[in-house]
C-alpha cells in the first residue's frame, strides 16, 4: 500500500490531499501551522493548489 501525504479531500474526483505543515514562527505545532492542498498528478508529480495559515 502506498503512503499518502495527508488526509484526502472527499467529493472532488481527483487525488487531492490536505497536508498539515508546522509553522515554527507560531510555536503551536502542526495544528496551528500551515495547510497545503496538493493534487497527486502521478507517482512523481505533485501540483500545489493552495497554502494557508491556520493562525
Amino acid at each position: 500500500m502506498r503512503e499518502t501525504p495527508g488526509d484526502q479531500v472527499q467529493g472532488i474526483g481527483y487525488a487531492v490531499y490536505k497536508v498539515r505543515v508546522r509553522n515554527t514562527d507560531a510555536g503551536r505545532g502542526k495544528r496551528g501551522g500551515y495547510r497545503m492542498i496538493c493534487n497527486l498528478v502521478d507517482r512523481d508529480d505533485v501540483l500545489l493548489v493552495a497554502v494557508y495559515s491556520k493562525t
